[in-house]
């Protein structure tokens, strides 16, 4: 790549990955095209790192074309370098994409709508016809959304902005300029300003010692509103599982005691893997062992849920959905990863 465009594409990264209202850990993904090769984002490595550390990986980009052509969905993109790491989990997605640079991102301001039953409604209330855009159902990342974005491509040509329900927004452009535009204008159109941060809430601070070896209560004081506040415990206890990665990283359901007298009934060999314990009323007790990225994936789904209208028809995964992204080996090595960072 020319040194001035991948300087360009790594300061991107590195500002979109500063922001946890567009990127939360190694969440989203940045691709850039280069004649036949698509760089691509690596599993597991994060856009905040893209200026002190080699976060991209080349693939074959008319492989990508001719399997995508042939119907198969299911071929792995090979790495053309000698690098060790794998290309993103949504490599085919970004192959798909016409456009010269392609962004995918879990941002709050648009995740605040897709995890609704009527986030289409919705959007086309916000959006209309002034910016170019498509919506897909939610499918597991992968190999079934890159069979669905195509579909909706030769349904609606033209499309710089797909929606994921559930998931995300992917975004492409010609420039990485105009990329970065096109973010920005989506963002400020989602109503990005209007949205409510850990700053508007009380912090909660617990004079409480924990009752269990090597749980904490959690260092951020926002968070403890989870269980404060009626309408976000409500969630917590209904509306866990609302995006594929809370699921991977934070489980199929959390862990909720009802005080803090019900914390030394809990069997500790049974808990010793939690990254949270949720006691009703209190606060957040945090685990030694809980990594950053699951720390960012509960501040994600905190400034997801706090940031919604309302908290009718709330969409979540259903259980057969969680159990393919639990039992996915690409997801097991990405959250691999994240422990060794």
């Amino acid at each position: 790549m020319n040194n001035k465009i991948t300087e360009k594409l790594n300061n991107l990264c590195f500002d979109l990955g500063q922001d946890p209202f567009l990127v939360q850990g190694a969440g989203g993904n940045v691709s850039i095209k280069d004649d036949n090769l698509l760089w691509v984002k690596a599993s597991g490595t994060a856009l905040s790192h893209a200026l002190n550390k080699n976060i991209f990986v080349p693939v074959d980009l008319e492989s990508i074309k001719r399997e995508i052509k042939n119907g198969n969905y299911s071929f792995s993109p090979s790495v053309t370098n000698n690098s060790s790491l794998r290309p993103s989990i949504e490599t085919l997605l970004h192959g798909i994409m016409k456009h010269k640079v392609v962004i995918h991102l879990h941002m709050i301001s648009a995740l605040r709508f897709l995890i609704k039953s009527d986030a289409h409604k919705n959007l086309l209330k916000i959006l209309g016809d002034d910016l170019s855009w498509g919506y897909v159902k939610y499918c597991k990342p992968g190999e079934n959304l890159a069979r669905a974005v195509t579909e909706l491509l030769k349904q609606k040509d033209g499309i710089d902005i797909i929606f994921l329900e559930n998931h995300g927004v992917v975004l492409g452009a010609e420039s990485v300029e105009l990329a970065r535009k096109k973010l920005e204008t989506l963002d400020n159109c989602l109503g990005k300003s209007e949205l409510k941060n850990k700053e508007d809430f009380d912090d909660n601070l617990i004079d409480i010692e924990s009752p269990i070896i090597n749980f904490d209560w959690c260092a951020n004081q926002a968070l403890h509103n989870l269980t404060t506040n009626e309408n976000l415990f409500g969630c917590i206890e209904n509306s866990w599982a609302l995006f594929p990665d809370h699921v991977v990283f934070l489980g199929h359901q959390p862990l909720i005691v009802d005080d803090t007298n019900s914390l030394k009934e809990l069997n500790y060999d049974e808990i010793s893997n939690e990254p949270f314990i949720f006691v009703k009323k209190v606060g957040i007790l945090q685990n030694s062992i809980t990594t950053q990225a699951q720390i960012e994936q509960l501040l994600c789904y905190f400034n997801v849920i706090s940031n919604i209208a309302d908290y009718c028809n709330i969409k979540t995964l259903t259980d057969m959905e969680i159990s393919e992204l639990l039992n996915w080996d690409a997801e097991v090595y990405r959250q691999a990863l994240s422990k060794i960072d």
